[in-house]
């Protein structure tokens, strides 16, 4: 005997165990479009901070050499009031240009630090520790290259298809469109069709006795 019961009208497809699945794949594949976006971002902003890096370096190198030229000025300056040629004034001039200067340097090498700082966090993130002593000094230099003209259509096309947070999304909003017929479904009145199928087998020889 074989036996069933189809619903016609609620849960024919859109039934709990087939949504579940359903959205229980969507929400898979929005959870790994979302670590890729995290990747991505993490890598993006571990560039950026290694440029930064780079152009916290290059200050500190002019602040260098804005101190050496505002120290010569000022030596320069003491041998020309000392011969009567300029006046004291410009002597205090050139000494507050080699205290503003030393100041600069000051500022440049303490941002180049914590730059420094940051990018090592963001690089070893949680395996850091508080007696964490460590130095990093970018080697490559950005090379300038020609500004090419950028198609706004063609990049905006290609984010919409690379994007991971974009797939992400879209799958978020199908989860909501199952979500939706789903509860359009159960609205829907309960009918539903049972069946039976049963088989009869008849084995050995036939009794024809009826009686007398």
């Amino acid at each position: 005997e074989f036996g069933a019961n189809v619903p016609l009208l609620r849960g024919l497809i859109w039934n709990e165990p087939w949504t579940q699945v359903k959205l229980t794949d969507l929400g898979y594949g929005a959870a790994i479009d979302d670590f890729t976006t995290s990747v991505m971002d993490t890598v993006y902003s571990i560039i950026g901070s290694y440029w930064d890096l780079v152009a916290r370096r290059e200050r500190v190198r002019v602040a260098t050499k804005s101190l050496a030229s505002t120290k010569a000025l000022l030596q320069q300056t003491e041998i020309q009031y000392e011969v009567g040629v300029v006046s004291k004034v410009e002597v205090v001039q050139a000494e507050a240009g080699v205290a503003n200067s030393e100041y600069e340097l000051i500022v440049a090498r303490n941002d180049y630090r914590n730059t420094q700082d940051d990018l090592i966090a963001k690089v070893l993130g949680n395996r850091l520790r508080p007696d964490t002593n460590l130095l990093f000094d970018p080697t490559d230099d950005p090379e300038y290259s020609r500004v090419k003209p950028v198609d706004l259509e063609e990049a905006v096309k290609r984010a919409f298809v690379n994007r991971p947070e974009l797939a992400a999304a879209q799958k978020r909003i199908d989860q909501r469109k199952v979500q939706l017929k789903f509860a359009k479904n159960q609205r829907l009145p309960q009918v539903d069709i049972d069946f039976r199928y049963r088989t009869l087998g008849i084995t050995g020889d036939a009794n024809d006795s009826t009686g007398d």
